[in-house]
């Protein structure tokens, strides 16, 4: 069933910009792309090379094989004369696992987006001058996970606060530096660290936050978004469920008062969404720093279909322009 509206009450579609894909992920995406040109397959992933169901999907078509350890390897019994590539993906990994991989005789060609290599060299920093570490973020994030690793390595001392609430029962000597995981909401960061230097006032919490350019800019714009939209409005975020930047613009858009759903594909457009979109006043569609921005013109188009008089709007807050170079060994 189509939607017809009449012309003077024309569903309103408001695209946030930018959104989809950022550097890192643009460049982890190329990385195996290249490796699958250059070595052939099978090519290894270590967990998800970031963290979009669609893009792994697509991947796996293409020969590519993700697997949780580095130990699952051995099970597919290659050729004792073939070096299996394995690919680290933009989440970054702990020290410890290069060491396996090297130990395994793997070719590795590391995928970790530039920014999180730059919190890693500055865990690894503060770590040896003898620091108290704090890492803000999520605890069982493939990133956090990867940090703490570098963290270990070093012989750091280092405690996750994941929530303003973890900080009412801690306990910090000094010397102590902060980090954050890089895709986690700016402004609820921000309240973290405000927290954490009033009561502990000795924190010097006058560093920059290590949460990245996209993640800031999809939150910026998803405020954007919502603001235009309005409160009687629909926005749907598109992303898998275990991106955390996604989810994140799906908790942003919700505190500002919005219907804010979070959407994998077009296929979840079903008949019970199409309702919830017939009955709001504007639409408003952003999507997570992991997401293929084909996925979102489907979506569009699936919208368009139903209802025929909606009119598409850009709201463009940023122009990005960052890139980051592939590693040497792509660099052909």
């Amino acid at each position: 069933m189509k939607y017809d509206l009449v012309q003077d009450n024309i569903k309103m579609l408001y695209l946030a910009s930018p959104r989809g894909f950022c550097a890192g992920v643009s460049r982890a995406v190329s990385i195996v792309e290249l490796a699958i040109e250059r070595f052939g397959t099978p090519i290894f992933v270590r967990k998800e090379i970031v963290h979009n169901a669609c893009v792994v999907r697509e991947l796996t078509k293409r020969g590519v094989v993700f697997v949780n350890e580095l130990d699952d390897i051995k099970k597919y019994n290659l050729d004792a004369d073939i070096q299996p590539t394995v690919i680290f993906s933009a989440h970054g990994v702990s020290p410890e696992v290069f060491k396996v991989a090297e130990y395994m005789d793997l070719r590795i060609v590391d995928a970790t987006c530039p920014l999180v290599e730059r919190v890693h060299k500055r865990a690894k920093k503060y770590a040896e001058d003898g620091y108290n570490i704090l890492l803000i973020g999520h605890k069982e994030h493939e990133e956090v996970q990867g940090t703490l690793g570098v963290i270990n390595s070093a012989c750091g001392k280092v405690q996750v606060i994941e929530r303003i609430e973890d900080i009412r029962n801690l306990e910090l000597a000094n010397p102590c530096k902060w980090l954050s995981q890089t895709t986690i909401s700016y402004s609820d960061t921000l309240e973290i660290v405000h927290a954490l230097t009033q009561k502990f006032p000795f924190l010097d919490g006058s560093a920059g936050l290590d949460i990245c350019y996209a993640t800031t800019n999809r939150q910026k714009a998803t405020y954007e978004l919502v603001k235009t939209v309005g409160k009687n409005g629909v926005v749907l975020v598109v992303g898998s469920k275990n991106s955390s930047n996604t989810l994140r613009l799906v908790e942003n858009a919700a505190h500002l008062g919005v219907n804010a759903l979070r959407l994998e594909d077009a296929d979840a457009i079903d008949s019970k969404l199409i309702k919830t979109l017939a009955d709001a006043k504007n639409i408003g569609i952003t999507s997570g720093a992991s997401v293929p921005e084909h996925l979102v013109e489907e979506i569009v188009q699936k919208i368009v279909d139903k209802f025929p008089n909606v009119k598409a709007q850009t709201i463009t807050t940023t122009v990005e322009n960052t890139h980051f170079a592939l590693p040497k060994s792509l660099q052909q």
